[in-house]
């Protein structure tokens, strides 16, 4: 189990170059997009952690660059954390009925019968 670098969350991977949570990345990911300044209503040293990283954007942010985050990286996506077999299993289910769905909007099947063995038994 690795620990977020910015705020000690469960990581998720490396994200913009440095270990990261889900909540760090997508908090570095629109600061940088939309290019949003920050003010610190302290000393420019609060504590960035899993409770309190919501507290004072302009220290999380610093704290993401001092961590190593980098906009440069925003197409880097390395996960850490292998998706467990029940997750792998739902998101084949979800693509099988989105396919199902498809089909029925051209016309092809009607979504209410059983779907076809081309599709694989169904569990569920």
């Amino acid at each position: 189990l690795e620990l977020c670098i910015v705020c000690g969350d469960r990581a998720s991977g490396r994200h913009y170059g440095a270990i990261s949570c889900e909540g760090c990345k997508g908090f570095f990911k629109r600061s940088i997009r939309k290019k949003l300044g920050y003010q610190c209503r302290g000393s420019m040293n609060c504590e960035v952690t899993k409770h309190h990283r919501n507290r004072c954007q302009y220290c999380r942010l610093q704290k993401c660059l001092a961590c190593g985050m980098r906009s440069d990286f925003q197409h880097e996506r390395k996960p850490i954390v292998d998706k467990s077999k029940n997750e792998r299993e739902g998101h084949e289910r979800q693509a099988a009925y989105s396919k199902l769905l498809g089909l029925a909007g051209q016309g092809q099947i009607n979504p209410k019968e059983e779907p076809s063995e081309a599709f694989g038994p169904v569990s569920p």
